[in-house]
């Protein structure tokens, strides 16, 4: 198994054309692993607070309010390699961004760790594009915005860590983002899950019926 990519759930064959999948993506330590953990209902994801922890794809089932679906902890999003939209052509632009953490891996590890947040980009039906209501919108939350919305995959902007919410993000920047308006959640201290569960639930596909008695 590659270390980029640890499964902890094996689909059944009749299921996976149906299962929804869920991928949790954002710059590091704004609470990817909190959240993926919060959702599947143990610690499966390790959380640390320091930047750049995750380093691996890690894959559980979310179990929410009587719903099941795939969700996928991503590596933090970092600047240290360039970005392309669906066409291939970088979008990366302007001067170096500040580093945040994930600077010290080696540039194969930093490219591995893209390709694989790609892959489950393309392969998920929804992306929660999660970020630090504590410390506002950053250079690199509005530079991953900006490559998540080429994917072609339905997102929704979740910030994180609201707990006691003194003021909401600026609405400005907020339309910078191009994702829609945020959902505010704190995944620590399991507050918003309805409220995410209320955006989630709608785009699921329904459950099929039982296989007919065989008596």
């Amino acid at each position: 198994v590659s270390r980029f990519s640890r499964t902890f759930r094996k689909q059944p064959q009749c299921l996976m054309v149906r299962w929804f999948r869920v991928v949790i993506v954002g710059r590091p330590n704004v609470g990817k692993s909190s959240l993926f953990n919060r959702l599947v209902g143990r610690k499966q994801s390790i959380v640390y607070d320091k930047p750049g922890v995750t380093r691996d794809r890690i894959e559980g089932v979310a179990n929410l309010g009587g719903h099941s679906f795939d969700i996928t902890d991503t590596a933090g999003l970092d600047d240290g390699v360039d970005l392309q939209g669906m066409d291939g052509r970088s979008i990366k632009k302007g001067p170096h961004i500040a580093a945040s953490g994930i600077g010290r891996w080696p540039s194969h590890l930093l490219k591995k760790a893209l390709e694989q947040t790609t892959h489950s980009i393309h392969h998920s039906d929804l992306v929660l594009f999660l970020v630090d209501c504590r410390t506002g919108l950053t250079p690199l939350d509005f530079q991953f915005a900006k490559w998540v919305n080429t994917q072609g995959r339905p997102a929704l902007l979740v910030a994180n860590k609201s707990e006691g919410l003194v003021s909401a993000l600026d609405p400005v920047d907020v339309l910078r983002m191009g994702l829609g308006q945020p959902l505010y959640i704190s995944a620590a201290h399991n507050e918003g899950m309805t409220d995410l569960l209320a955006h989630i639930a709608p785009l699921m596909p329904p459950t099929p019926p039982p296989p007919p008695s065989s008596a």
